[in-house]
């Protein structure tokens, strides 16, 4: 891939997309089948403490680098997730500048809010977990597309949605295990899902 292609894209795009796509891929199975395979939650855990970390590094004023970038990848690729992702390629010498205009609170708040009800569920696994759990994570995959571009990357193109929508999105799926549609302050149902 050309110097070009790669400059195009501010660190801010870069992250959303990546976080996009590890929750699609993690929404796409279905979590609330009865049977999971050995050791699938604790993959799902991983995917969730890495983007963590990705929400930690989209608010941070620091630079992404290449290096980190792939370093992250990797240890996703080795949890058998994003291994549609073609990594050989690219340049990882490239430093993705902060856009510096681009930064939604609300967004990396209810990021974070959704993964650590998600990894609670995970540790605690109360009757129904299964069910909130794919529900917070359909509610998850589609916020950080309010960061990506409309250029095409990792295959996937036209997918930015402003602010607004990408919440709204989500709070359709939210609605069924939150005591309320405000986003601040959100606070989370108790091991059942509440009825709206």
């Amino acid at each position: 891939m050309s110097e070009k292609f790669f400059h195009e894209f501010s660190k801010e795009e870069i992250i959303g997309a990546f976080i996009y796509q590890i929750a699609r891929y993690e929404k796409s199975l279905r979590w609330n089948r009865i049977f999971l395979a050995p050791g699938r939650l604790k993959q799902l855990l991983n995917s969730l403490e890495t983007i963590e970390r990705l929400i930690y590094m989209l608010e941070s004023d620091k630079d992404l680098y290449g290096y980190e970038l792939e370093k992250m990848i990797n240890n996703v690729k080795d949890n058998k997730v994003l291994r549609h992702l073609s990594v050989s390629d690219y340049e990882w010498n490239m430093v993705y500048v902060r856009n510096g205009k681009i930064n939604y609170p609300r967004i990396n708040s209810l990021m974070f809010e959704i993964i650590g009800r998600s990894k609670r569920l995970i540790q605690q696994r109360p009757k129904g977990y299964k069910e909130m759990l794919s529900l917070l994570l359909k509610g998850l995959h589609n916020l950080p597309r309010a960061y990506m571009s409309d250029y095409p990357l990792w295959g996937a193109e036209g997918l930015h949605i402003e602010e607004e929508s990408a919440i709204e999105y989500s709070r359709g799926y939210l609605k069924g295990i939150i005591e309320t549609d405000t986003i601040e302050g959100m606070k989370f149902g108790k091991g059942k899902c509440i009825s709206t």
